[in-house]
């Protein structure tokens, strides 16, 4: 992780992977402007401190990628002046607490390379949540945004991803971004090594967290899906948002400096 990758991070009390997505370089030699765009991990858990904090820097949207059972299980905060909305990325069956630990067993034994690839393919297209992030994105009107899932990182990768495409920024670029949430998530990641090593091999388990490693691969399959599908970014961006060459103008104006 370089210098400017870990000044982005801004550190919370409670919440992991919490950081600014502005300062990268844009194709056209412009730059992203900081405090305008957030990406986070779960909010449950802020303290007022980290309230405070997310407050001072001018947050008035919170955008939420969580499909119900999750977001009943641990809701987001509700901040004055902050408007919360939520539109699932994915929908998952609701587990109950009583078989949480099989569920959670089963689906980390069922995330080898290829099924998130193509998970991550499939989320890029048509989705109603990336159609209402697009559309904040557009009309947050001079104030700043954060956007999060429960690790802030596979879906709230993908939007990121969107959003920096949007504003010229380079695909290696986005790749390196995303691939941060490896080291801002190791709390968590080392959390759920210990509670999944009593019913794990030691082999086991260290491929299981070995598998949970963000890959290049999974955004890849995102811009692949949608040259596949629409030939270009520009096409897709129209087709799937509405935003054509001037509205991407306008976005990029405003968000760039």
């Amino acid at each position: 992780m370089t210098t400017q990758q870990f000044e982005r991070i801004i550190p919370m009390e409670k919440v992991l992977n919490f950081r600014d997505m502005g300062g990268y370089k844009t194709a056209d030699g412009r730059e992203v402007k900081p405090g305008l765009i957030f990406r986070s991990a779960d909010l449950s858990a802020m303290t007022e401190k980290d309230i405070s904090l997310l407050q001072s820097l001018g947050i008035t949207a919170i955008f939420d990628y969580r499909d119900d059972h999750e977001a009943e299980k641990q809701p987001d905060p509700v901040i004055p002046s902050v408007r919360n909305i939520r539109v699932p990325a994915i929908n998952n069956p609701a587990v109950t607490s009583a078989d949480f630990e099989k569920e959670m067993l089963k689906q980390l034994e069922q995330m080898p390379l290829e099924i998130m690839t193509e998970m991550y393919g499939k989320m890029a297209l048509n989705n109603t949540s990336f159609k209402a992030l697009m559309q904040l994105f557009e009309n947050q009107e001079g104030t700043a945004f954060l956007h999060h899932c429960m690790g802030g990182r596979d879906r709230t990768g993908v939007g990121g991803a969107l959003i920096l495409l949007t504003l010229g920024v380079d695909k290696e670029t986005i790749i390196a971004d995303y691939l941060i949430s490896n080291e801002t998530l190791a709390p968590m990641n080392e959390q759920m090594k210990e509670r999944l090593r009593p019913h794990l091999s030691a082999e086991k388990l260290e491929e299981i967290m070995e598998n949970m490693r963000l890959r290049a691969e999974f955004l890849e399959a995102v811009f692949n899906a949608i040259e596949s599908g629409y030939g270009t970014f520009e096409a897709y961006l129209e087709q799937e948002f509405g935003i054509d060459a001037e509205r991407r103008a306008k976005l990029q104006n405003y968000y760039l400096a």
